[in-house]
């Protein structure tokens, strides 16, 4: 018997593979000069593969740096994984195009939720708005948010300085001192860190607030930066049950899924009418149909941005693959032509080990080069994206640029480095030649044409992919740009701004006059500027980032209440200007009046769609809308304009009402509005020009928000754009890197059958004969590259659904486009290496041979 060697102690096979990779490492390291050497003698591989690996090793790390810090990294909170958005859908309320009314919640159902719920270790929310703090008399408009003491409890945020809110400080209001929280942004660029800021007095929405607080950087949430949180009690929550919430933030227990939160809210949810009286309530939850949604606060922040990104990673990872294929070409190619060094080396006794060590350190000096130049261009890039991705990308600031990129190129780096040593190595070994005499003529054969036409016939399919998916990205782009939105957004100016709340509230019926009067005075002293034509104020202008339509379900008054199922509609207060400045053309009866808002007449005009689905075949002038759960007066209509896009320009146009500004459903009247000014060309100089008027007026009102209608007509197609940019980019790289992939392969083709074509030349075969057995085998691997592509573009492209409008993800035009656009420039990188095999001058080639 054969006796059984003794085992090795585990430390002991741990230490030998150690020693064993490090001598290895230590062994190419010192290779490193000598392939430097090498690749400066041939500086054209050297360049071409450099350029190729930098592209995509580039993108690919930028998006992988975007990828983990905003998809994969934690939220930068404790437990985070235990916090969750809670939202309240109500499908008992109808809105076009297959949308589901959603509410953050109201007062009530938070103040329910901390007496009863037991899912949650804290739970909190908060209301968000604009307002102007006043400090040493200088004014300054800002995001403000009304918000428990639960919700920083459920965040697990501290203050920097002072103290935290609790459920007792005292929200602002006439003659009451309200208790505050400052924003870190705020507190840098307004108060420059003094760490003394608790215990001052500041105005804020017109009333007195003491900071007690300055809270930390709050990364990615809220999503739009918060500057200052005004306390909002629980005693509040109970007093006004009505009031919406923009969000609700919960900590869940430990062991509580979503799943089981979300179950025991609704069941809350349908105790609710019971506990509170207010008939508002009864109309949200029972009509409504409430039901809650509970979602990760992880999986909520990158909702609109994650299926893009996702997509856009796998865009470049395509063009890092194309980028390794057009790579391996060449060191394909290279390998052939240092076949005679290779047997030299064997000869003098190399070993397998001698030759991988030789052929990765070649790989590591040129994938090096090619990851130094690539995460330059990452980090370029990473800006660019930063600045270009007007949709917002979430947690972006969080982003550590240099680490990221630093650790997103290691993975595409050490990827290339493995696979471009195996194919030397593999080069160097197959076939190996006998003697030195043969490895001189040796040539890879026709095996190594069949791998180079299948490398580029990937390369084709793997473009053709992202030529499709940018041709639909780019097909739904032009139709968002054509779709009618109701109103001419060029050279309009819209800006905010925001009268004291204090003021109207303390004054009351005079409170709200004075801020009329301001309102008034200031339309019409822009009004009076050169070149200024028409001007109009409201609750809200279109597409808006700063303000949203409020949104009602008012019926007929002459039917009644269906319980259910009831058409929303959205609403804004206007004045008579307002439709004017739009351009929002009258259909039939009249405009807004100026005795509307001050007489508070209820007069209403309503959109198109909104006559339509309140009085279908019927004349809508006359007849009267009301609210049910409000003592609103019915509204009269007076007038129907043309359907115009407020929200979402992809979807159908929702009933819209245009009300006046003051009446019993506004009480305290408009406190901040939105000015449109519609100009007959530039709106450049306009801005400072309106800010000198407002400040005569009141100085103590800054204006805000100042921008072009058109602008946020831009932002609304802008997360389609940003695909679109992304993709073509993508695109543009993959077909160039293919071009020249089909270039170099058929350029080598006819360098290897270069004698067969000097002997066909020279038995009497025609220049034209050649160039077509030329293009006949560029033109099959073109098909065969086509035919893949359209076939992944037919199973992948449904990835673009959500991106898509007016569009399906087969799209015939597209796909046909595709075809034909990428065929011409596959055949013409093959036509140049073809012609030339044509013009071969047969007695030079055999005189050669």
């Amino acid at each position: 018997m054969t006796p059984r060697r003794a085992s090795r102690p585990p430390d002991e096979l741990v230490a030998r593979a150690r020693d064993a990779v490090l001598g290895e490492m230590a062994a190419t390291l010192r290779e490193l000069p000598a392939a430097c050497k090498r690749l400066r003698r041939t500086p054209g591989f050297a360049a071409g593969a450099v350029a190729a690996l930098a592209v995509g090793i580039g993108a690919s790390t930028a998006v992988l740096a975007l990828v983990h810090g905003i998809l994969l990294a934690p939220l930068p909170f404790r437990d985070a994984d235990r916090l969750v958005i809670i939202r309240h859908e109500m499908p008992g309320f109808d809105m076009p195009g297959e949308r589901t009314p959603t509410i953050g919640g109201v007062y009530a159902q938070l103040a329910h939720y901390l007496e009863h719920s037991r899912s949650f270790d804290a739970i909190g929310g908060y209301a968000t708005f604009e307002g102007v703090i006043v400090d040493n008399g200088r004014p300054d408009h800002v995001r403000m948010a009304s918000a428990t003491a639960g919700f920083f409890r459920a965040l697990g945020v501290l203050p920097l300085a002072g103290r935290p809110l609790t459920d007792d400080d005292p929200a602002p209001d006439v003659g009451v001192r309200g208790a505050s929280l400052l924003g870190h942004g705020l507190w840098l660029r307004r108060f420059g860190r003094d760490d003394g800021v608790p215990g001052r007095v500041v105005g804020a929405a017109g009333f007195d607030n003491e900071i007690v607080g300055v809270l930390p950087p709050l990364p990615a949430f809220p999503s739009s930066p918060v500057d200052f949180w005004i306390s909002l009690p629980v005693s509040r929550l109970r007093d006004r049950p009505e009031w919406q919430l923009t969000l609700m933030l919960g900590r869940l227990a430990p062991g509580v899924t979503p799943e089981q939160a979300r179950d025991e809210i609704n069941r809350l949810i349908q105790e609710l009418p019971d506990h509170v009286a207010a008939p508002q309530i009864r109309r949200v939850v029972v009509d409504g149909r409430l039901r809650a949604t509970v979602t990760p606060l992880h999986a909520w922040l990158v909702r609109d941005v994650q299926r893009p990104l996702w997509l856009l990673l796998a865009a470049v990872g395509v063009v890092l693959a194309i980028a390794c294929v057009n790579v391996t070409n060449l060191i394909m190619v290279r390998t052939e032509a240092r076949r005679h060094e290779w047997a030299v080396r064997t000869a003098l006794g190399a070993s397998g080990r001698d030759l991988v060590r030789h052929a990765a350190a070649d790989s590591v000096v040129l994938v090096a080069l090619a990851t130094t130049a690539g995460a330059a261009l990452a980090f370029l890039g990473v800006e660019v994206l930063a600045r270009q991705a007007a949709v917002s990308l979430p947690r972006l600031e969080t982003i550590d640029l240099w680490r990221q990129v630093a650790g997103s190129s290691l993975m595409p780096a050490a990827a290339c480095v493995v696979i471009f040593s195996l194919v030397a190595w593999l080069g160097s070994r197959r076939r190996r030649p006998g003697d030195l005499a043969e490895a001189r003529h040796a040539s890879g054969g026709r095996p190594a044409v069949r791998l180079r036409h299948a490398l580029v016939a990937f390369q084709l399919a793997m473009a053709v992919v992202l030529l499709v998916s940018a041709g639909l990205i780019a097909r739904s782009f032009v139709a968002l740009t054509r779709v009618d939105l109701g109103y001419e957004d060029r050279g309009v100016l819209t800006f905010r701004v925001i009268f004291p709340f204090q003021e109207i509230r303390a004054a009351g019926e005079d409170g709200v006059g004075r801020a009329m009067r301001f309102y008034d005075g200031l339309a019409e002293r822009v009004g009076a500027l050169p070149g200024v034509e028409a001007v109009g104020y409201g609750s809200c202008v279109p597409l808006s980032e700063h303000c949203s339509p409020a949104g009602f379900s008012p019926r007929r008054a002459d039917q009644p209440d269906a319980g259910g199922g009831l058409p929303v509609a959205l609403g804004v207060t206007s004045s008579p200007g307002y439709l004017r400045a739009l351009g929002i053309p009258l259909l039939k009866g009249r405009y807004l009046e100026p005795r509307d808002h001050e007489q508070r007449t209820h007069a209403v005009v309503i959109s198109a769609e909104a006559a339509r689905r309140f009085f279908p075949d019927e004349d809508p002038l006359g007849r009267q809308l009301v609210q049910d759960g409000t003592t609103w007066t019915p509204f009269t209509v007076v007038g129907v304009v043309g359907d115009a896009q407020h929200e979402d320009p992809r979807k159908p146009p929702i009933p819209f009402v245009y009300l006046p500004l003051l009446g019993d459903f506004a009480p305290t009247g408009p406190w901040a509005v939105s000015f449109l000014v519609r100009t007959g060309g530039s709106t450049a100089g306009l801005v400072d020009q309106v800010r000198r008027e407002v400040a005569a007026l009141r100085p103590d009102i800054p204006l805000a928000h100042a921008a072009t209608l058109s602008s946020s007509v831009a932002r609304s197609t802008a997360r389609l754009a940003f695909a679109l940019r992304l993709l073509g980019l993508s695109a543009a790289a993959a077909v160039a890197l293919s071009a020249i992939g089909a270039y170099g392969v058929m350029a080598y083709v006819v360098a290897l059958r270069r004698r067969e074509f000097g002997i066909r030349l020279a038995l009497g075969a025609h220049g034209r004969e050649v160039r077509a057995m030329v293009m006949r085998q560029g033109a099959a691997v073109t098909v065969a590259g086509l035919a893949g592509g359209l076939a992944a573009s037919m199973l992948t492209a449904g990835l673009l659904r959500s991106l898509l409008f007016e569009i399906g993800p087969v799209d015939p035009a597209t796909y046909a486009a595709v075809a034909i656009g990428l065929s011409a420039i596959a055949l013409a990188a093959a036509y140049v290496p073809a012609a030339r095999a044509a013009r071969l001058d047969p007695a030079r080639v055999l005189r050669s041979e």
